[in-house]
């Protein structure tokens, strides 16, 4: 009985980490490189991104970093509201630099949808994670 209630346990505490990695604030960490920018159905990636190597970071405790190629061109915070796949950073190049987006991920795809004006709305961001 001993050995089977420990096995329930045991079991019990493997689903909940199975759980917790499924959080978004689990699948965001590590390092992204933009794909595509869409606004509405138009892909604008050649005049946001026209070398294709701009990049995102999300690091465990909290902090990030983006760039172009092997430049890092800005730095900052992030917060990640699991219940609602929403993703808010606080960028250190100011206020206006600052961003709020609806998160989903598809296989080892990331996509960010802007929330706030109806052109944040129309604009996703679609990313690819790197190895």
């Amino acid at each position: 009985m001993k050995k089977f209630l420990i096995g329930i346990l045991l079991v019990c505490s493997g689903l909940s980490s199975v759980k917790d990695t499924n959080n978004p604030s689990h699948w965001i960490i590590g390092k992204w490189k933009m794909v595509t920018v869409l606004e509405g159905n138009q892909d604008i990636s050649p005049v946001l991104n026209p070398d294709s190597n701009r990049w995102f970071q999300f690091e465990i405790d909290g902090n990030f970093q983006s760039g172009e190629g092997d430049r890092r061109t800005n730095t900052g915070t992030y917060d990640i509201d699991n219940q609602n796949n929403t993703l808010h950073i606080d960028s250190d190049a100011g206020e206006d630099d600052d961003s709020n987006w609806r998160i989903q991920f598809r296989e080892d795809l990331l996509y960010m949808r802007g929330i706030g004006t109806n052109r944040q709305e129309m604009t996703t961001v679609i990313s690819q994670r790197v190895n």
